[in-house]
């Protein structure tokens, strides 16, 4: 009858010292980061431009995908900031 519930006790009482020991570290600001991602897109945008400036249409797809990658994530961080 003790068996079960004294392991159940035990298996508590393990994850309660586990999250006594856990430390949780500062979180930076979102901020900082979103201008860098803004800064990447605006710099993958440019290379889309320069791409069809100087009709290098074998890349413009995969620098595109840069962009649209990078844009993404701006959107999706300055949604949940």
């Amino acid at each position: 009858m003790c068996a079960g519930r004294c392991r159940q006790e035990r298996i508590y009482r393990s994850i309660s010292l586990e999250e006594e020991r856990i430390q949780l570290l500062p979180i930076p600001s979102t901020g900082t980061y979103s201008i860098i991602e803004i800064a990447r897109a605006i710099h993958c945008l440019f290379g889309v431009a320069s791409l069809i400036y100087f009709l290098e249409v074998t890349a413009v797809q995969f620098q595109l995908l840069f962009f649209l990658g990078f844009s993404f994530v701006v959107v999706m961080s300055l949604r949940y900031f």
